[in-house]
């Protein structure tokens, strides 16, 4: 590996780093690099869930210590059933047509851009007292499916766990983000054991990736807790995210080429 490949790796995780701890989809950044570096698309899948393990344990573990005075005990009610569900996900082997899941994915997406949209509340609120209905069996099998969905496909899945953790839960989006790198931390566990009895992981590229996410996990996250106005440039990135996922997903980008 040469050393402008490395700077790119670097340079790359930095980026998606940050993006994934505040907002999500930072993994088109890193996908895009490790295909530019002539890794086919699964073995470039699966050398970045090393990358986006190592950013969730280092942005959850800096939002945590950041905000444990204030952090709502509600918020194990969505921990639990979303990394069970995380972790059955993870351990599912399921073909599904890559066209149908992109197409499912896309309009996901467009429906949770227009909730971010439009609930301006929800998403600019500085208070972390969530919804009272935390115990509800509505929430429980909300998260079983959305940290499911993670385990399974994990595409986008950090803007969807913001999106319920917001708009259902009713946290801000400090404690949404912080749910969501806790889970995806622990969903990821399985499911790089698993590329890795595989083969499918290349550990030089991974790591090297990792340092880069990880250095862009911890300046995200010291950027929410320090700064008092960071949900609102948080809201902003989501939405540039999800609108370039909608074109990821839904293969527009081919009509701007």
């Amino acid at each position: 590996m040469s050393l402008l490949e490395i700077i790119l790796y670097i340079i790359a995780g930095v980026f998606a780093g940050f993006i994934n701890t505040i907002a999500g989809s930072g993994s088109i950044i890193t996908l895009s690099a490790l295909s530019l570096m002539g890794l086919p698309s699964p073995i470039a899948n699966a050398t970045n869930r090393v990358g986006v393990l190592a950013q969730t344990l280092v942005g959850g573990s800096t939002l945590y210590h950041g905000l444990k005075d204030e952090i709502p005990t509600t918020i194990w009610w969505q921990l639990v059933p979303g990394a069970i569900g995380g972790i059955l996900g993870a351990l599912t082997v399921v073909s599904i047509p890559e066209y149908w899941l992109d197409r499912v994915i896309g309009v996901l997406l467009v429906f949770v851009l227009l909730l971010v949209i439009t609930n301006n509340d929800s998403w600019t609120k500085a208070d972390a007292k969530p919804k009272q209905n935390h115990k509800s069996m509505a929430s429980i099998f909300i998260y079983l499916l959305i940290g499911f969905y993670g385990g399974f496909v994990q595409v986008a899945v950090g803007i969807f766990i913001m999106a319920v953790a917001v708009l259902f839960s009713g946290y801000n989006i400090k404690y949404a983000n912080l749910i969501k790198a806790l889970l995806v931390a622990v969903f990821t566990i399985p499911s790089v054991i698993v590329f890795q009895l595989q083969h499918m992981i290349v550990w030089k590229a991974g790591l090297i990736l990792a340092v880069g996410q990880m250095s862009g996990a911890y300046f995200a996250a010291k950027f929410m807790i320090q700064f008092p106005d960071a949900h609102k440039w948080v809201r902003r990135l989501l939405v540039v995210m999800i609108i370039i996922g909608i074109f990821q997903f839904f293969h527009l980008t081919k009509w701007l080429i």
